[in-house]
């Protein structure tokens, strides 16, 4: 069976049971009365309190192990339950201006959850690397799970242009470049504006920028959405810039179909950010036959290595650098295209293909962590 990532049904139907639940902090003093619990489990060693997982039910005390998708967690877990914890990325280590006074102040807490896991998953080591030196994670815990990479339907749906076809639809100069990003300043938003004002100069190609609220970003807007100083300073570089009021068009969310439409008739996809876990948007370009423009950092590095992709880097360090790459995509459009992997290829990192072998990585790290052998 096919999974639907859009309904929760999908898993339903394959046997796995859904029940909501709702983050409870519980005072260190009260978790016997609250597990009800022969065994004095305030008299162990631990926090001054805890998160409950409450379900209503049992607070999940009959599995035997739980696996938490996040690392935003506010209070360290029971000291009975066992634990895994899946992890993303550590972005604000890179760009420590990104989180306020109040993030800051949470995130040794986040960081003892972490550290006191059984195991913790990452999907790069780039994460993996953060988890041990910036979390304090024991290397012997820390593994990485293969990359997979499965289309949407709403993707694969569409015929449109394959790698392979690679003289359809527009020349170069009919394009546009399309800029996926967010509001969060590890965009790297006004370097990019620079880059961009310099290629702009010379050709008159448009800019799409999509994204939740980066329509906050369009000096024309009037009444944003969001405001923040990071915001204001992009809106205040644009306004000064005719070029880049010119050329700049903010599409803000847009749906898939209207996305796809978009990255289709690019002339390449614009990856900002850095020290994230990298953008698989790089992957959902490739499918469509779009080549990706990309700021070099270890995790795009891996994602592009992991489904043999060629991306086009700029450099961060050097302002000219984007503009630079931007020309060179624009005279090797073809080239280019005709690079990328077809989408068979792509497919083999899909989930399915790599079911058997997450399956024996997966199971052979929780059966240690039960066996209390993971260390």
């Amino acid at each position: 069976m096919r999974f639907d990532y859009n309904t929760l049904d999908a898993l339903k139907n394959l046997g796995v049971v859904i029940r909501p639940f709702r983050r409870q902090l519980i005072e260190h003093s009260k978790l016997d009365a609250y597990y009800n619990s022969f065994i004095p489990i305030n008299g162990r060693p631990g926090s001054d309190r805890y998160i409950v997982f409450n379900d209503g039910v049992s607070n999940f005390e009959e599995v035997d192990l739980l696996l938490i998708a996040s690392d935003h967690i506010e209070a360290d877990i029971p000291p009975h339950q066992k634990y895994g914890m899946l992890l993303y990325d550590y972005v604000q280590r890179y760009h420590p201006h990104i989180y306020n006074e109040d993030q800051w102040s949470k995130f040794p807490i986040r960081a003892r959850v972490t550290s006191k896991a059984d195991f913790v998953l990452t999907t790069t080591q780039q994460t993996r690397r953060d988890a041990i030196s910036y979390a304090g994670v024991d290397p012997n815990r820390a593994f990485v799970l293969p990359i997979e990479f499965d289309a949407p339907a709403t993707l694969k749906d569409r015929s449109g242009s394959s790698p392979a076809d690679i003289h359809s639809g527009a020349e170069p100069a009919a394009r546009h470049i399309l800029w996926p990003t967010i509001v969060s300043a590890h965009e790297n938003h006004s370097f990019i504006l620079d880059g961009l004002e310099h290629f702009l100069q010379k050709n008159s190609l448009k800019v799409k920028v999509t994204g939740f609220h980066t329509g906050s970003f369009d000096p024309k807007n009037k009444k944003p959405v969001l405001q923040a100083p990071h915001i204001e300073q992009v809106r205040s570089r644009i306004k000064r810039s005719s070029v880049l009021q010119r050329c700049l068009s903010f599409e803000d969310y847009v749906e898939d179909h209207e996305f796809w439409d978009l990255m289709e008739n690019a002339l390449c996809v614009l990856h900002s950010s850095t020290g994230d876990n990298g953008s698989y948007t790089i992957l959902e370009g490739a499918w469509l036959g779009t080549p990706t423009l990309s700021s070099r950092y270890p995790a795009m590095e891996e994602v592009a290595q992991a489904f043999d992709l060629r991306p086009t880097w700029f450099s961060l360090e050097d302002p000219s650098s984007l503009s630079r790459a931007l020309d060179h995509v624009f005279d090797n459009f073809a080239d280019l295209r005709s690079s990328l992997p077809s989408r068979d290829a792509l497919s083999r990192n899909r989930y399915d293909n790599l079911a058997t072998k997450y399956w024996r990585e997966f199971s052979s790290i929780v059966k240690a962590a039960l066996q209390g052998t993971a260390q």
